[in-house]
């Protein structure tokens, strides 16, 4: 019973893991709301926060694929949160609440996730 909760609780690290690193690169990709003013455009570039956190995450997604690449996986998810936390008191203070949850879910999806983040399970035959 220990072995299929465990399983479980790796399958959905691996999911939140996942869509973090999603989520971050598509704020990169697509002009997020709070900074597409030109004033705003003119303060603070924010792409390459986000570019640089949901790169080193989905490196870390698929490096965690190896179990002997799995601390080095959480390494990269981790040093993620430290690229968000930089973005928190730099870029993201004066751009407002929307800009601040921009970085603060996933960097809690990736704190919450990196503890048990490991190689997806295997499909079971039968269920």
């Amino acid at each position: 019973m220990a072995d299929a909760t465990e399983v479980r609780r790796r399958h959905w690290a691996d999911v939140a893991a996942i869509l973090a690193g999603l989520m971050l690169m598509g704020l990169a990709i697509w002009p997020v709301p709070f900074a597409d003013t030109a004033e705003a455009g003119d303060r603070v570039s924010v792409w390459w926060i986000y570019a640089l956190a949901g790169g080193l995450t989905l490196a870390g997604v698929f490096l965690g694929q190896r179990w002997r690449l799995r601390q080095l996986a959480r390494g990269l998810m981790f040093a993620a949160v430290g690229v968000l936390l930089y973005g928190l008191v730099t870029a993201f203070r004066d751009l407002g609440t929307a800009a601040v949850l921009t970085a603060v879910v996933p960097g809690v999806l990736l704190l919450l996730a990196a503890p048990f983040f490991g190689p997806m399970p295997r499909a079971v035959p039968g269920r």
